[in-house]
Parts: C-alpha cells; structure tokens; sequence
C-alpha cells in the first residue's frame, strides 16, 4: 500500500528526520515543493533530501559558502555596489538560478545542491 503525503506530510517527516538541520518554517517551504514538483509514487528518501538540499539561514550566508566572502561574490558576479541590498540579491538569485533550485521561505532559503 503506498500512502501519499502531503506538504504537511513531509515537511514533519523532514523534520523528524533532520532535527538540525532545517527549520520548521524550512521544512515546510521544502515540504511544499516536493509536494509540487515530486511525482506522487515517489518514495521518502530523508537521506536524499539531505543530500540534495542545503538550507542557508540567508543569502549572506549562502556567499560565504559559495564564494568565500563578500568581495569574492561581488567579483564573481560584477556586483559593483555591495551596499544596494536588492541589486546584490537579484545578482544572487540570478547566479542560483543558472545552475540549481532555490526556495526562499520566511527564515532563510534552501538550495539544491550541485
């Protein structure tokens, strides 16, 4: 018998899964997305969504990973103005969205792993 899950679902199975690793208000932002974009005979895999996904507590947070440091990211991505907050985060986002996945939620963001 296989039962489908809903964002609900998955979303309290990420977290049961992954105490530490995602927050509630992002397992539920990751939670909704597969609902989306998995199809509904997938099985739960918490090792994969481990593996596939990274959460970053902001996109500051997702530059030092990424890049190292601000001045890195800004050369890397010819941000000129680091201080316009919008301008660098649309740079950010665009950079994501060129190679993988992103979930933006209240808390952060998730993004998939190259």
């Amino acid at each position: 018998m296989i039962k489908i899950l809903t964002s609900i679902d998955i979303a309290a199975l990420i977290e049961l899964n992954n105490p530490n690793y995602y927050t509630r208000c992002g397992a539920l932002a990751l939670g909704e997305w597969l609902d989306e974009y998995m199809p509904d005979d997938h099985p739960f895999d918490s090792v994969a969504i481990r593996c596939a996904f990274e959460s970053f507590k902001s996109f500051e947070e997702f530059v030092e990973e990424e890049f190292g440091s601000q001045q890195e990211c800004a050369e890397a991505l010819g941000i000129e103005d680091w201080d316009d907050s919008e301008k660098r985060v649309e740079a950010i986002k665009a950079h994501i969205n060129k190679t993988r996945a992103y979930i933006e939620h209240e808390e952060g963001l998730i993004v998939t792993k190259n």
